[in-house]
Parts: C-alpha cells; structure tokens; sequence
C-alpha cells in the first residue's frame, strides 16, 4: 500500500509543502503512516454512528462535538478531555476562541496546529470576537442554556518530538454550574467533569479586584468545588487548574497582590477538599482584554496550554503507575475514574 499524508488536513501531494513544516517528509509522522482508509478517524465515526437515529448524527465539522462523537473519536486516537468550570460571563468560550486564535497565528511554544474536527465553530467564534478586532469592548457569542454540552477539538504536533496530542475542550452554559452548586441531580448531569483528564477552575478577576465582591467570588469557587466532591464529580485523580479570567481588570485596579492572595487561599482549600494526586496549578489569563493599556491580547493562554500538553500521558488519564492504557474505554456514561 502506497504511503502518503494522513492527515487531511495535510495536501502535500498538491502542493509540495508538509503541514508539519518538514523539509525531508520521511521525518513526518503523518507522511509516514501507512495509509488505509478504514483508518481515517472521521469515515470510522460515521460507521460507528451509523446504527443510530439520524436525528442524532452530525455532520463533523460545522458543529461541536456532541459526548457520543468524542467517546468514538477517543477509541481511535488517545486524547485529553479538558472540562472548563464556572458561571456565565466568566470567559469560558472566550479562552477557547483565543486558544485557537493564537494557534492559527503561530506556534505554541513548539506546539503546532494538526487540525481540528471543530473548525467551523472556532472560526464562527473567532469571527465574534478575534483578539486582533478593533472593538472597544470585545466580546464572544456566550454559549446559549438551550445549546447544552458540546466539544471543540485541537490536534497538536510538536516539531521536535514528532508526537501529537489531541485536546477536546468542553463548552456548556454557565448556568448548569450555577444549578448544579445548588442541585446534587444537576451536578450529576456534569458528565464532561466527571470524564475530565484535567480540569479548569474558572475564577473572576474582575470580581476579585472589586472589594466588594471579592469575598463573595472566593465563597463561590469553594463552595462549587466541595459540592462536586461531595458528588462525586471531582476526583483526586485529576489534573486540577486554577485560572484567573480577565487578569487585565485585576491590572487596571492595581490589585494584583491582593488578587494572587485571594487565589493561593482558593488553591489552599482546592487542595483540602480534593487532595490531588498533584499541585494545583494556578495561572492567570487575560484572553481578550478591554484595553492593550493593562495586557497584551492573549496573555497567560500559551502558558496554559503548554501546561496541558506537556502533563505526561500517564498523568492525564490519572494512573500513575503505567499498569493501565490510555483511557479509550472510559465513556461519558462510565468515567471509570480513580481515586
């Protein structure tokens, strides 16, 4: 069987030009590859899709993926499933538009993009709210309580190591976390957090730089991360972010001190309640600030993701002892995570 890209999102056979950037294509993981079409990911989640109602399939690519299209799309290929937490308006999608963004930019690190299964969604986002727009205030499409769950996919490939990772972002209404700090059967129903190699803790900066309302963000935060340990919805096994959204307010105030006490106290009982395998790892982002003046568009997001790529396989899927292969059996029905 001839050998050739497999990656389409690769046309080397048309235009000459590896997508990887390799001058030598032998060196290309992809190019390598043996290529057979029952191999291609999409032609295979179709098929296995197939036997249910059309009403439930989708077309992949013009829409998020929905937990059936990613458990598919997990036994194929290994990949990290990354749950985002927090209320509406806290910059959730923001942060995934802006990962994007700077990834069809350039590099992360040596991190390169090596397709997505979400493109169409990423760019509508983009289009609402690219980091380079001339708006006074930026803005992204929040996401919709009637849009439910659903899952924007990267592909990486580094350029040194020739390995590539896979990341499926999950999005859904602030609203459902909002619910569920206050519902056991809501908080049930996070079934992206209960699967979730890793796990991001969204926290308000702008609330944190506000005396008044600083108290109240930091009781929010703990509150929601007891409740969904008491549910069993957050495990010890996880790789646990704390991320602090709209760091350029916290600039602006001139509460940065202030505002990194308030998150090393919030990672301090993080750690009580959860008593992860790992630290907390904190950051801080400002994806799409209201003013250059305070941060540079993006600041902190490569962090994150460099951080996410780099955490070992063995890590992410929350085993540590390498008895264990990559998680493609555990599905958004059975998590089958560890304590």
């Amino acid at each position: 069987m001839d050998a050739q890209c497999s990656n389409p999102q690769c046309h080397y056979s048309e235009s000459g030009k590896c997508i990887e950037g390799y001058e030598d294509v032998s060196h290309c993981e992809s190019f390598n590859a043996e290529f057979d079409p029952a191999d291609n990911i999409e032609e295979t989640a179709l098929s296995e899709l197939a036997k249910e109602p059309t009403s439930s399939r989708e077309l992949l690519g013009k829409e998020k993926l929905s937990p059936e299209w990613v458990d598919t799309l997990l036994k194929q290929r290994k990949g990290v499933v990354v749950a985002c937490i927090g209320p509406a308006a806290i910059g959730k999608t923001t942060l995934m538009a802006c990962i994007f963004e700077q990834l069809s930019l350039s590099a992360i690190e040596q991190w390169n993009f090596a397709g997505s299964k979400t493109l169409a969604p990423f760019e509508r986002l983009r289009h609402s709210a690219r980091i380079t727009s001339k708006r006074t205030t930026p803005s992204t499409d929040r996401t919709l309580t009637s849009e439910g769950l659903g899952f924007f996919h990267l592909a990486f490939h580094h350029q040194q190591q020739g390995k590539r990772k896979d990341l499926y972002f999950a999005d859904r209404p602030g609203e459902d976390f909002t619910f569920a700090a206050n519902n056991s059967e809501a908080a049930q129903g996070l079934i992206e957090v209960k699967r979730a190699d890793i796990v991001l803790l969204l926290i308000n900066g702008e609330l944190l730089s506000n005396p008044q309302l600083r108290h109240a963000e930091k009781q929010r935060v703990r509150t929601l991360t007891s409740v969904l340990k008491q549910d069993g919805i957050l495990f010890p096994s996880q790789n646990i972010f704390l991320i602090c959204t709209k760091y350029d307010q916290v600039v602006k105030s001139q509460t940065e001190t202030s505002c990194m006490s308030d998150i090393a106290d919030i990672a301090e009982h993080v750690t009580r309640v959860l008593e992860p395998n790992r630290p907390v790892n904190q950051q801080c982002v400002a994806a799409c600030p209201e003013s250059l003046d305070y941060s540079q568009a993006g600041e902190g997001v490569s962090a994150i993701v460099k951080t996410i790529l780099e955490i070992d396989d063995v890590l992410v899927c929350g085993h540590e002892n390498g008895n264990r292969s990559y998680p493609s059996h555990r599905t958004f029905t059975n998590a089958e995570l560890w304590s």
